[in-house]
């Protein structure tokens, strides 16, 4: 019986010195939102070899929660933290990854970036359930404005009125770039979304943190941190209706 429990000591202790190399069975998940993909890297930096490129939309199972430490690519924070892709385990930049579901469904996506309104409204419809019904109100200058509740605390505002269609989203849980990432995936011709991309202006805080972000196009939109913490992005639509 000694031999024994000296036995499974011993391999215990191999265990613990040496690892696991067998893959990671941790359920918890992000996606890649990336339009290009994401790199999966042997070490953490961006100047460690590639393993693999992870694609866009695709699932990556996180491994470990990053240290205190911070990275800043294309104004989007984020940290470097150990994931497994099929199998193949290395670090990959958290900055381009989030718990949103991604578009995909065609009234998901848009070739008009001006049109990104709908496509939002779309979105959070089809991917957040309600939790309570649906409250609209109707004011005597023809003003219609719709209060939809969802599981997880976000909400969304629309205001229907002559000739303008505005949308207020809350988001929980989420960063600010995660939001404008969301924007991003959603415009899939490259044009269109370059002028995105140029139309973005990103405003720091008082601490050096981005908490605002405006995009002029035809449309403005804007994305904050509201009071509450939750991220609100806005879309003004001119020229509603016939």
């Amino acid at each position: 019986m000694k031999q024994i429990t000296i036995i499974i000591t011993l391999v215990g202790l191999c265990y613990s010195l040496f690892g696991n190399n067998t893959p990671s069975t941790h359920t918890e998940a992000l996606n890649v939102i990336a339009p290009s993909g994401l790199k999966l890297r042997l070490a953490p930096n961006i100047h460690s070899d590639i393993l693999s490129i992870v694609p866009f939309g695709e699932e990556v199972i996180i491994i470990e929660t990053p240290d205190s430490s911070t990275t800043s690519i294309d104004y989007t924070i984020g940290n470097w933290i150990k994931a497994e892709y099929e199998g193949e385990v290395g670090y990959i930049f958290d900055g381009f990854l989030t718990s949103l579901s991604i578009p995909t469904q065609d009234f998901e996506i848009t070739d008009e970036a001006d049109d990104l309104i709908f496509c939002l409204s779309s979105w959070a419809q089809y991917n957040l359930d309600i939790v309570l019904p649906i409250d609209t109100m109707n004011y005597d200058n023809g003003t219609e404005k719709t209060i939809r509740l969802f599981e997880d605390g976000s909400k969304l505002t629309t205001i229907d009125h002559d000739r303008k269609l505005d949308i207020k989203l809350d988001l929980t849980d989420i960063r600010i770039m995660d939001a404008y990432h969301l924007l991003e995936s959603m415009i899939i011709d490259k044009k269109e979304l370059q002028r995105f991309k140029e139309s973005s202006i990103f405003i720091k805080n008082k601490t050096g943190d981005i908490d605002r972000i405006k995009i002029g196009l035809d449309n403005n939109i804007t994305i904050k941190t509201a009071e509450n913490g939750k991220i609100r992005i806005t879309i003004n639509y001119e020229e509603y209706g016939c």
